[in-house]
């Protein structure tokens, strides 16, 4: 069953749900119609930047976007462990398969510069670190290890970059 499935049986009847499967890249919705747009995953989408100017393309002015991805820098750590080159992610499916694709990460201060050309103001980027999330137990293995590589605690090794930014 894939997500657009799972979710339409999920709210049957409920009214006021639309699922829509489409490109990143191109969003087939009218101009400043949202008033937040959020991307968890950000590192599969390929063409970020075309993101970037659909996504403010569609928000309202004063709309909010958040992005999130994994830390390049722990990823340079932990998929390596994980059999992964840093250039992809594995999505693990619940019948127990997983997928492995291609992944862009961008560091802090490229997508600060990515929002900026997109026409993004008031602009935040956060380091979550692993103690600030949940995790599954690979996952905290593999933070563990990247703690050791780093000589800190495991709750301070930085998980996840998460964006900030709101349409002008």
């Amino acid at each position: 069953m894939n997500m657009l499935t799972a979710a339409r049986e999920k709210h049957q009847g409920q009214g006021g749900h639309n699922y829509v499967r489409a490109d990143a890249e191109r969003i087939p919705f009218s101009t400043a119609v949202f008033d937040i747009v959020i991307a968890g995953l950000f590192d599969s989408i390929h063409d970020q930047a075309s993101f970037f100017h659909e996504a403010r393309r569609i928000l309202a002015p004063g709309g909010l976007l958040i992005v999130s991805q994994p830390n390049i820098h722990s990823a340079q750590m932990v998929r390596p462990a994980l059999g992964l080159g840093v250039a992809e992610t594995e999505f693990h499916m619940r019948d127990g398969s997983f997928h492995r694709i291609p992944s862009v990460l961008s560091t802090p201060l490229s997508l600060d510069e990515q929002l900026a050309a997109s026409g993004f103001g008031n602009k935040h980027i956060l380091e979550v670190p692993a103690g600030e999330t949940a995790l599954t137990p690979r996952i905290s293995q593999l933070v563990q290890k990247a703690a050791q590589k780093l000589g800190v605690e495991p709750s301070a090794v930085p998980l996840i970059t998460v964006g900030f930014a709101v349409a002008s």
